[in-house]
């Protein structure tokens, strides 16, 4: 089953030996340096990759800042024009009111104006007609403009 050869074992520990110092000489200097780039790549690239998400996160606080400003000046604008608004409306009901009292006065003007018209007509119309009965109730003629003027001061007496 198992000898044990001391010939072989020596053969095979000084191959094993001489393999394993070609193999640290030629083989794990350049598995070593591709270790050690590998370990450069990912290190650039996690420290990109940071720096990437640092920028990102600027940019973000920039469009938030930027956006809440957007916010605060539509948010004024609004205020203003409403304000606005309720000022030209205010204007419009005083100039209405302004208009309307203007009108009321024009009309209670030309009202007082017709009133003061008819009261002459009415006046004139009644010195004619006490004339006309005081020439009929008298029979004979009476002189026109000097008994219509003592007519029109008495029913200027009377009116009052």
């Amino acid at each position: 089953m198992f000898e044990f050869e001391p010939g072989l074992v020596i053969w095979t520990s000084v191959s094993f030996g001489i393999l394993l110092l070609l193999m640290y000489k030629l083989v794990l200097p350049p598995l070593i340096n591709m270790l050690k780039e590998r370990e450069r790549t990912i290190a650039y690239s996690i420290s990109s990759a940071e720096n990437e998400r640092k920028k990102a996160e600027e940019v973000l606080a920039a469009s938030n800042k930027k956006l809440a400003e957007a916010e605060d000046v539509a948010r004024k604008m609004i205020l203003e024009a409403r304000a606005q608004g309720e000022q030209i409306k205010q204007e419009m009901l005083k100039a209405s009111r302004k208009q309307a009292e203007l009108t009321l006065v024009r009309a209670r003007e030309g009202l007082y104006r017709e009133k003061e018209g008819i009261i002459l007509s009415v006046k004139s119309r009644m010195a004619d007609l006490i004339l006309r009965a005081s020439s009929k109730v008298l029979s004979k003629k009476v002189d026109k403009a000097g008994n219509k003027k003592i007519i029109e001061e008495s029913i200027s007496k009377w009116g009052r």
